[in-house]
């Protein structure tokens, strides 16, 4: 699986969680995360404008701890916004 080969690199030894932003609408990759361990997370509302329509959308963030650790209920270990990708 791609989170084991990932938490297996040397240089991805400081990251202690990963996140992934799946818009509502798409169900098939929010049943994906949910199915490999994703821990649903808060919602960043009218986060990215879609190029069809030209509306703002939502994201529902995704958490991935690292294996040994996990974050307390409700708190987030980085700042989603900050993350790259959107």
């Amino acid at each position: 699986m791609f989170l084991d080969v990932y938490w297996g690199l040397e240089d991805r030894k400081n990251i202690p969680q990963l996140v992934a932003k799946v818009d509502p609408g798409n169900i098939a990759s929010a049943k994906i995360v949910e199915r490999i361990g994703g821990r649903k997370g808060e919602v960043l509302k009218e986060e990215y404008k879609r190029k069809v329509d030209e509306g703002k959308r939502d994201l529902v963030c995704w958490y991935f701890d690292r294996p040994g650790t996990s974050s307390k209920d409700g708190e987030k270990e980085v700042d989603v916004r900050e993350t790259s990708g959107w």
